[in-house]
């Protein structure tokens, strides 16, 4: 090993560090094959991760093979030379609670995955236990890219895999728009081609042109996968040393074409090349680079590659309409190219730092902004835009705006407007304001990398990591690695902040000329394509269409392959038909000149406001006013000063960099539970500090709800909340936008839970919350009090816009989270049906949602504050004292209620019970084109506060979803997405099965999962008590203490938390992989009213949401988040210790027989099953249809497409009918029996290849289950009527613990 070390170069380093990341230590290094790789060690975290990059993705795919670099992905996982079984990797992983993923995009592929270590020691250059396992993840990670087998009979199962994953992108409308760029794309470019591959292309077009896909598949993985085009990221605990140790033992000997070459060039004697060293030495020195900026391996592999741009002069101005049968209005995308040299570090700056900064001024939200104005006017109701690389060198600003009805209708004054405001921003005489706009951007870019929060998941972290890796390294600087973008400081003479120097004015004057050059030249009317997804009402607005839009007769070869022209009777011109996404489409001209605005828009002002300036502008009668973003009032002073910032970060890369010197612990958050800091009758305050935890350093969360103590849930009363609510956001989101920049998140959102409340989160920085507290505040009192006058009739119409949106958007997911939400809807007290909401919805006037805020605010409110973070503990009262301006929780006279009368007054819902003896199945529709097929099989295994059912329901959770997956989906090719585990409702819990089938019925999934559970329950009936005790109970242990010894307490923080995971069931406790889904699907399915707190996965806040959901749901079972171990274990969890070590064979038989087998008498079950309105013949038929185009293509033959259709149609798919019917079309038109009778042998032949591999049955079980009986005990009863489903299976109203004395009260 020690040889290594002189066949690796390590580079000088200089990594800029956010705070939360100060105390990891980095290091780039290139191995001797040439495979570049950054080392993180982090003490203080408890998991390991690593993952792979590969400069190849679906731009390399054969022209007559789309989605095979997508399928090889696929493939690599499943057997290698050193691990021949294809599910060792999964079961490896599995057994060490580990998690992997994979992705393709168009010129990259990434494997990546994720362990935990518990038993690290932390900067020891001695393999640890956590080491040794990594060890063994890495060799079977790396063994994919060296010997995979790509084995042909795991081949055919995994082509339905990525036919499922397609299914599933078909319901996606983001998937369809993007589909929509490739479309209008240059064809001589490989972005133009359909990349994710389904059975169609993977193996009907292969075995009609016989392909032989196994050596397509190796030719790819071998031009491909090679060590120079890689990038490797490994994360960990353990010291740089060690996880050096482990980067060169297992990724140093993946083949390497330059070492490949040198070997067989070189004309070293025999005898040197058996001196490995020297050979390795020479050849290395052929393939490293001298600094870490010198690598651009993204740029390199590709920049020679394409010969063309994505979007050309001649591809501009075009509009492609894509039809929606979904969709009430539609979405329009603007894309504006932007073209540039990406192996010229300077170029890939510039291009970098200006579109984002152009993004900014388009995006923003605040008042006076472009999306302000487009709300007054009622033309959109949202709008994003940001920056996406298409390809190296051809990057795209993209702007969506989802459009109102209204706005619609008006796409040409939509688009108008756009233009008048880049036109009038981009303009010399407001170059001192874009300059201080520029200046203030770098201060929040540099403050928010700062401050940022660790919000990252740590395998997505590393597979980012991993990505950015290929950049042009130089052009990025690898400085700002962590932060993946380029930063102005780097530029070329930078002086500081605008307000430093007069140097620094001139500088940034400057750098706004050059933005000013870019917005004209990039977002100019010459440089856009149009992408519109929405009705047909569109194509029936003649002046609108004659207006703007020429239709583009194009020839359908020039569209790609694939593609047909669909006539519609309704409309003049036809439809092209994209086979591969199912959709119908139509390509225009813009018409330019049209564009132009002959009128001016007087309401137009641009300016930039100061704050003294905001009085007077309110005050102005033009009713609209455009102007550059006024200065954010949430920035503090310091941030004016970069210089100040950059010695902030130079002072944190100096602690990173000494890291590994010194010793650190796990963050102690968690530690400590919340504790009562003030209640009466009224309310509850909860605090929980974390001073000592340095990812919440400076940083606090605030979580509150508000009560309506007398208001009866009802759909209609949840309407009305939810409209209120989005009456609030309007007003908050304009004000609150700054603070959003600047890192702070605030969320607020309708009761969940069917009754009268309003939920509100804040968090960020300490200096900043106060304030938002108090606007948001202010704003709910404004809102109560000045009603009339502050809520117009329009701001009424826009709230219901967005809420019938957000349903709308409900009605068209796809068929798994129906069935998700179904659940939900029938085992949840109060979750009310979408119909039952949408009838609501159409009735509520604005007088209602005036009379019940009345009502809400006028009946009094309980209120629910939870402080948690690096607070001051004088602010605690002062938060309390300004949301009593609004609650007056403190004012009020205290009667001290019980819990029990509490939750009676609040009225807290609970879950349905659903009886023993009982098996339901609710049948439902999926949305419209939809062709999917799912269900959620739920079985109800008792009661949450049950601590035997929650032990015994978790290990059968963890056995399901140990196997479910790979048996059903893996062996079975039931569907794409296959999962199970435990599922926790309000009041109960239990084992769900999901699965989304794009083949099978519900019915026939049912069945098979039935099937399932009968093997699995032989399967443990043959175990003998030691294989119980080794194949069972041991591996669940593993799973959740890593290995550790039951016996054993003293432990270290990680590991008392797995302690609490076992004992006490944390419901957000780690998954073995993502199959096994959400197991509390009420939180996780939650509809946001307003605001921006996407984070969730920040460490903070993913801790401080499972709080609260404990204190919002009074349940208070702090334990089972907040790790005080020690004690608790030896105080609380006696009985249940001695429960899992009595765990036995008969025990865990006994629970299976009785609750969750299918023999069972007194089962309790549920299945929630979603077919797809599309006819199973008809789909079958139009796949046929496209399979003999595509046939009859490559035999040179042409048929018109009609005709086809009516064939297929008229044979109902029947093989031999439709060859005797195309027999007659060919002789009746005039070709040779000879040749027709060759190529309807060969139609034959082919039709039956692609039946025989369609119908191919999975392989034997492993079971023989021929004398098994499987059907079900009970017969399933259908559910015909929701409320009679809900007045057969009451609502459980059980026992419920009052925290604070430790009472227990039946409700």
């Amino acid at each position: 090993m020690n040889s290594s070390y002189t066949e690796i170069r390590t580079f000088q380093n200089n990594v800029h560090v956010p705070v939360c990341f100060s105390d990891r230590n980095y290091k780039f290094i290139q191995l001797k094959n040439g495979l570049l790789t950054l080392l993180i060690s982090d003490p203080a975290n408890d998991s390991a991760a690593s993952a792979l990059t590969i400069a190849s993705g679906s731009n390399n795919d054969p022209n007559n093979i789309p989605g095979l670099a997508h399928f090889c992905e696929h493939m690599l996982f499943l057997g290698t030379k050193e691990y021949p079984n294809p599910s060792s990797y999964r079961k490896l992983l599995s057994s060490v609670n580990g998690r992997q993923n994979a992705f393709t995009t168009g010129e990259q592929t990434c494997f990546y995955f994720q362990i935990p270590n518990i038993l690290s020691h932390s900067g020891s250059n001695n393999y640890s236990q956590s080491d040794s396992t990594l060890n063994k993840v890495l060799n079977h990670f790396s063994s994919f890219f060296k010997s995979p087998l790509f084995n042909e009979n795991m081949a055919k199962k995994e082509i339905f895999a990525v036919d499922n994953e397609h299914s599933s992108n078909k319901k996606s409308n983001g998937r369809i728009m993007y589909h929509g760029f490739r479309i209008l794309a240059n064809k001589n470019h490989p972005f133009h081609r359909f990349c994710t591959g389904n059975f169609f292309t993977l193996n009907d077009l292969p075995a009609f042109s016989k392909i032989n896909l196994r050596e397509k598949l190796k030719r790819y993985y071998n031009e491909n996968f090679k060590a120079e085009n890689m990038t490797l990221v490994l994360k960990g605990p353990q010291s740089i040393t060690s996880l050096q140790k482990l980067a060169i033992s297992n990724f140093s000997d993946i083949r390497s074409s330059i070492l490949q070459d040198y070997d067989s060039k070189s004309k070293l004697s025999k005898l040197k090349r058996r001196n490995n060293s020297v050979d390795t030495i020479y050849s290395f020195e052929k393939i490293k680079k001298p600094e870490i900026n010198d690598f651009a391996i993204g740029p390199d592999t590709w920049a020679k590659k394409y010969q063309s741009k994505i979007y050309p002069k001649e591809n501009l101005l075009k509009c492609v309409f894509i039809k929606s049968t979904t969709l009430p209005s539609g979405i329009m995308r603007i894309i504006f190219p932007v073209h540039y040299d990406s192996k010229n570090p300077q170029e890939y700056r510039e291009n970098n730092l200006f579109s984002t900064i152009c993004c900014n001024l388009l995006s923003n939200e605040s008042d006076g902004s472009l999306s302000s104005y487009y709300k007054k006017l009622n033309l959109i109701t949202g709008i994003v835009c940001y920056t996406s690389d298409l390809s190296q060198g051809n990057d795209i600003i993209l702007v969506e705006l989802k459009l109102t009805s209204n706005g619609y209708n008006k796409l040409l004054q939509v688009l108008q407007i756009i233009f008048k405001y880049i036109k009038m921003i981009f303009q010399l005489k407001n170059i001192d304001e874009l300059a201080k706009y520029l200046s203030e951007q770098t201060s929040i870019d540099l403050l928010s990398y700062i401050y940022r929060e660790n919000n990252q998941a740590i395998m997505d972290e590393v597979s980012d990591l991993s990505n950015i890796l290929q950049s042009n390294l130089e052009g990025l600087n690898h400085s700002w690695i962590l932060k993946g973008t380029p930063s102005w400081i780097d530029q070329k003479g930078f002086q500081g902040g605008y307000y430093e120097s007069d140097k620094a004015k001139k500088w940034w004057t400057n750098c706004a000329t050059q933005l000013i050059g870019f917005g004209l030249t990039h977002l100019s009317m010459e440089n856009f394509n149009l992408v519109i997804l929405g009705n047909e009402v569109l194509l029936k607005n003649k002046i609108l269409i004659n207006n703007l839009f020429q239709y583009n007769n194009c020839n359908q070869e020039d569209l790609g392959q694939f593609i047909k022209i669909v006539d519609d009777k309704t409309e003049t011109e036809p439809y092209l038909k994209d086979i591969n996404f199912q959709i119908q489409y139509k390509i225009f001209d813009v018409i330019l000149s049209k564009l132009i605005m002959k009128d001016r828009l007087s309401t137009l002002i641009v300016k930039r406001i100061k704050k003294s300036t905001l009085h007077t502008i309110a005050q102005q009668k033009e009713e609209h006013i455009l102007y550059i973003p006024k200065t954010n009032e949430f920035l503090p002073d310091i941030a004016l000063y970069q210089s100040s910032l950059l010695t902030i970060l130079d002072k944190l890369s100096e602690k990173s960099s000494n890291s590994w010197i010194s010793c650190f612990t796990k963050d102690p958050c968690i530690i400590n539970i919340p504790s009562i800091y003030s209640r009466n009758d009224f309310h509850e305050l909860w605090i929980k500090n974390e001073s000592t935890v340095p990812s919440c350093k400076s940083r606090c969360c605030i979580s509150y709800e508000m009560i309506g103590i007398n208001t009866l849930p009802s759909p209609k009363a949840t309407i009305c909340n939810e409209i209120l609510c989005e009456l609030i956001a309007i007003h908050l989101r304009k004000k609150l936008y700054p603070a959003e920049i600047l890192g702070y998140q605030w969320c607020l959102v309708s009761s969940m839970k069917g009754d009268s409340r309003i939920n509100i989160t804040i968090s960020g920085f300490n200096d900043g919350i106060e304030k938002i507290l108090k606007v948001i505040t202010d704003e709910i009192i404004d809102v109560n009090k000045l009603f009339d006058s502050l809520i117009c009739y329009e701001d009424y119409k826009r709230s219901r816009v967005l809420i019938r949106e957000r349903y709308n958007e409900l009605i068209d997911q796809p068929s798994f989270l129906i069935a998700s939400a179904g659940s939900i809807v029938l085992l949840e007290e109060n979750s009310w049906n979408l119909n039952e909401r949408l009838e609501s919805l159409e009735e509520v006037e604005l007088s209602d949602i005036k009379n019940y805020t009345n009502k809400f605010f006028g009946n009094g409110l309980y209120l629910n504050l939870f402080v948690h973070g690096d607070y001051m503990e004088e602010k605690i009262a002062e938060y309390s004292k300004i949301l009593n301006t609004l609650t007056k929780h403190l004012d009020r006279k205290i009667t001290r209620f019980t819990t029990k009368q509490r939750r009676i007054i609040l009225n807290e819902p609970s879950s349905y019970y659903i009886k023993p003896s009982r098996s339901y199945v609710y049948k439902s529709k999926s949305a419209e084109n939809d062709p999917t097929n799912s269900i959620v099989y739920y079985i109800q295994t008792g009661l949450r506060n049950d601590s035997k059912i929650k032990i015994l329901s978790n290990v059968v959770a963890y056995l399901i979803s140990d196997t479910v997956s790979p048996i059903l989906r893996t062996k079975k090719q039931l569907g794409y997405l296959v999962g199970g585990g435990l599922r926790v409702f309000r009041s109960t819990i239990g084992i769900h099965i999901s699965i989304m089938s794009g083949k099978y019925s519900p019915e026939q999934l049912e069945d098979e999962i039935n099937k399932y559970l009968m093997e699995l329950e032989k399967t443990i009936e043959d175990y003998t008590e030691e294989e119980f005790e080794s194949k069972i109970k041991k591996p669940f242990l593993k799973k959740y203490l890593g290995n550790i010894e039951l016996e054993t307490l003293m432990l270290g923080n990680k590991a008392q938390n797995e302690y609490f995971n076992l004992v006490s069931f944390n419901r957000n406790q780690p998954k073995d992989s993502e199959s096994e889904g959400p197991e509390n699907i009420t939180s996780t399915s939650m509809v946001r009213t307003g605001g921006l707190l996407t984070n969730f996965e920040s460490s903070i806040l993913k801790h401080h949401n499972a709080i609260w959901e404990e204190i919002s749901g009074r349940t208070y079972e702090f334990q089972k988040i907040n790790i005080s171990p020690l004690n608790y274990l030896r105080k609380n969890c006696k009985i249940d210790l001695i429960g899992i070590n009595e765990l036995d064979k008969k025990t865990f038989l006994k629970f299976w027989r009785k609750k969750i087998s299918i023999k069972s008498y007194e089962k309790s079950k549920i299945s929630i099953m979603i077919s797809s309105t599309q006819s199973k013949q008809k789909a079958r038929n139009e796949e046929i249809t496209m399979q003999l185009e595509v046939f009859l293509k490559l035999k040179g033959l042409t048929m018109d497409s009609e005709a086809l259709k009516e064939i297929v149609e008229k044979c109902d798919g029947n093989n031999m009918l439709i060859s005797k019917e195309m027999f007659r079309y060919f002789r009746k038109n005039g070709k040779s029996l000879k040749f027709i009778g060759s190529m309807v042998k060969d139609l034959i032949r082919n039709m039956k290849i692609t039946m025989s591999k369609q119908n191919n049955e999975s392989e034997e079980n492993e079971i023989d289950m021929t004398n098994v009986d499987c059907t079900p005990l009970l017969e399933n009863e259908i559910i015909t009527s929701i409320k009679n489903f809900h007045e057969e299976n009451k609502v459980f109203k059980g026992e419920t613990t009052d925290h604070r004395n430790g009472k227990i009260y039946e409700l």
